[in-house]
């Protein structure tokens, strides 16, 4: 990989980072606004005039630029994208699926969650439902009225969430995901009201640095019920162990002793046969072979 691709792809990271980030001049035009492509582009071509970037590699921004807001844009590409991140998240953190997860869990009312986790010593499971309200997110900054739109559409999300995947079957809470972090810091630190209706709902929300946190708890939890619920297989286990080791220890003490004795009979074999060369020597030196 060269310093080029590198380079372009730091790019492509920092674009779809303003791709979500309100608070860096988006509006509410199908994506990137009109200015604001064509300033990109200038860019852009600015550095190619440099040759910072090749050709190709500009041609593969515009059209990274060009994807990634058609995929902010359309509700069910959201979804899917927000979707994805959840489970990679899921398999990073909490390990190959159907250990403490899995993915499309049908609920016995007929809800499919995106995802459940699996409580360590019970049979319910914790649902997670990831949502993306980027709509009237990027709508704030053109017009006031479209925070408490944003704020009507999370308590929406909220109630659903708590409907849909909060039974017999589940914990008694569950988690909706937030994929983008940038929304999910404007909710943490601009609408406490909607956190406190989530609690009052059994809702958590969750971005992707707080549903890391929560997978990395589980895991351990997880691991910790595990071992104290084999406990005793756990101790009869160690104590086999501690038997192997003990016979272990006789057998290489035994075997250290064998191989004391034999190391003093050649040793002893050793000075005969010394004793027997120097003899001979003589012997054949002086000629006295009687």
């Amino acid at each position: 990989m060269t310093w080029e691709w590198i380079l372009t792809g730091i790019m492509a990271a920092a674009i779809l980072w303003l791709l979500l980030d309100r608070r860096h001049g988006l509006s509410a035009g199908p994506g990137i606004t009109d200015s604001q492509y064509e300033a990109l582009r200038q860019e852009l071509a600015q550095l190619k005039e440099s040759q910072s970037l090749s050709g190709q590699s500009l041609d593969w921004m515009l059209e990274t630029v060009d994807g990634m807001s058609r995929i902010m844009n359309r509700s069910k590409s959201r979804g899917m994208w927000g979707e994805y991140q959840m489970e990679l998240l899921l398999e990073n953190y909490a390990g190959t699926r159907g250990r403490i997860w899995d993915r499309q869990v049908t609920l016995a009312n007929g809800k499919i969650a995106d995802a459940a986790l699996l409580l360590p010593g019970s049979r319910q499971v914790l649902c997670v439902d990831s949502k993306f309200p980027m709509d009237n997110f990027l709508r704030m900054d053109e017009d006031p009225r479209y925070e408490k739109l944003f704020a009507q559409n999370m308590k929406k999300h909220i109630d659903d969430v708590a409907q849909k995947y909060i039974t017999e079957q589940t914990a008694p809470l569950a988690v909706l995901f937030v994929p983008a972090e940038g929304v999910y810091q404007y909710i943490l630190s601009d609408c406490p009201d909607l956190f406190d209706y989530s609690l009052r709902h059994h809702v958590m929300i969750t971005g992707p640095g707080t549903l890391t946190g929560v997978l990395t708890i589980l895991g351990q939890a997880q691991r910790d019920w595990y071992r104290a619920e084999h406990r005793p297989e756990i101790e009869a286990g160690l104590e086999k162990l501690q038997e192997e080791a003990a016979r272990l220890s006789d057998r290489c003490e035994k075997a250290e002793r064998t191989f004391s004795a034999l190391s003093d009979q050649l040793h002893q074999s050793a000075v005969t046969s010394r004793k027997m060369r120097r003899k001979l020597d003589e012997l054949l030196e002086g000629g006295d072979l009687s």
